[in-house]
């Protein structure tokens, strides 16, 4: 794993969850607008790759110029990459392989906030615009807002949307009985019966347009309407589930804060990043678990001096998070990174075996072949088991000739 993926392994806004509860959503007259983002990556600092929306009044779909790169699980699912020629960068669908138009970030945005303005007049009486989205961990309207933050638009994106609402939440707490996955592709088999192999889920226009069918089917049920009942019906979905956009400020503002706990955490793990993949997830769990407790770096070493080990195994009970063995094993890591006397403790790195492996096995031969007395080195030399069948024959010829001129002069 590379440096890169393994900075945005580590800082993802995946391994941070933050939840608290904000005030209700008045009820009222509401524009409903399904939304997805691509970016280069689950980081805040990450950048907006392409915003799309949908309704079926109107869509928006728009790709951006990010100043990084996307990191490979990015390109991988999106199935886009920046190219350079020359002097200039471009983007790059791998599908069609042809050159997407973009904007700046900045541009982006501004076409963004004026497509909802245009929604929200173009709706009598409204008054907001409703984002819906799909996401297991919510990070689309922490995206968003971030972007928004940096072009100093927060105001003017705050003025016109009014809440978010997630439906993934809404289709676990309706078919959680019933659905064990609750991924927007199978939501749209399960519950649309919509299995087309052609759709492309990695495409956020793609993906808005499954949301919003996603949200009309939880508010409607599986009744038919008319399209101004199911538009009617959708607001009052968004009414009961949604809250007011403080929610999303909070939890953001509190994601940062954890964020910045994690950091001064990363010392103590070390050892276990420089391992395999299995124990990197292991240290993230670790530093999410000690960050959302509200512990730090300086306030783990002052229990530390003053009750040693007694004090961080009194510190982490609260930690119900976590297995018996975990806990122990997260006890044992604090223990040997505050004390001078001990070493860091090291993971047990169980290495699989290399039966079976050709690259293993060709390896030990090679190494077989380079070890040992005079002996068994003539052995396999006799061998000959790499050898093609031309240089034998060659071998095998003046060996004969070497025994008819022997024979001779005897």
């Amino acid at each position: 794993m590379t440096s890169e993926t393994n900075d945005a392994f580590e800082n993802s806004l995946e391994n941070v969850e933050v939840k608290i509860k904000g005030e209700p959503l008045p009820s009222g007259k509401y524009t409903v607008v399904a939304v997805d983002i691509d970016t280069t990556g689950k980081r805040l600092i990450d950048e907006v790759v392409q915003i799309a929306t949908y309704c079926p009044k109107d869509q928006f779909s728009q790709y951006v110029m990010p100043v990084m790169n996307l990191n490979p699980a990015a390109r991988q699912r999106h199935q886009i990459r920046i190219v350079t020629s020359r002097y200039f960068r471009m983007l790059k669908n791998l599908h069609t392989a042809k050159i997407i138009k973009t904007k700046s970030e900045v541009a982006a945005l501004n076409d963004f906030l004026k497509h909802l303005k245009k929604l929200k007049e173009e709706d009598c009486d409204s008054q907001g615009v409703v984002l819906m989205y799909h996401e297991h961990r919510k990070f689309a309207p922490y995206m968003l807002i971030e972007a928004m933050k940096k072009y100093n638009l927060l105001d003017d994106f705050l003025g016109v949307v009014k809440s978010f609402v997630n439906t993934h939440t809404v289709a676990v707490e309706k078919h959680g009985n019933t659905m064990k996955y609750f991924s927007l592709k199978e939501v749209t088999k399960a519950l649309l019966n919509v299995d087309d192999k052609d759709l492309f889920e990695g495409n956020a226009s793609v993906r808005a347009k499954l949301v919003y069918s996603v949200g009309e089917f939880l508010a409607r049920g599986s009744e038919e309407c008319d399209e101004a009942t199911c538009a009617k019906k959708l607001v009052e979905f968004c009414v009961e589930y949604g809250c007011q956009t403080n929610q999303e400020l909070q939890e953001l503002e509190e994601q940062e804060k954890i964020l910045q706990r994690q950091s001064t955490l990363r010392p103590i793990f070390l050892e276990y990043f420089r391992t395999t993949l299995y124990h990197r997830v292991k240290a993230v769990t670790f530093r999410r678990v000690l960050a959302e407790h509200g512990h730090e770096l300086t306030e783990l070493y002052k229990i530390w001096e003053e009750s040693k080990k007694d004090g961080l195994i009194k510190c982490l009970e609260s930690c119900d998070e976590l297995k018996e063995n975990d806990r122990n094993e997260l006890i044992e890591i604090l223990d040997h990174h505050f004390d001078p006397e001990k070493q860091a403790y090291r993971p047990i790195v169980r290495r699989r075996s290399s039966t079976g492996n050709p690259r293993s096995s060709s390896r030990s031969k090679s190494d077989n072949h380079g070890k040992g007395n005079g002996k068994n080195m003539g052995n396999n030399n006799n061998n000959n088991n790499d050898v093609s069948p031309s240089k034998k024959k060659f071998f095998r010829n003046n060996r004969n000739r070497f025994n008819r001129t022997n024979k001779m002069n005897a």
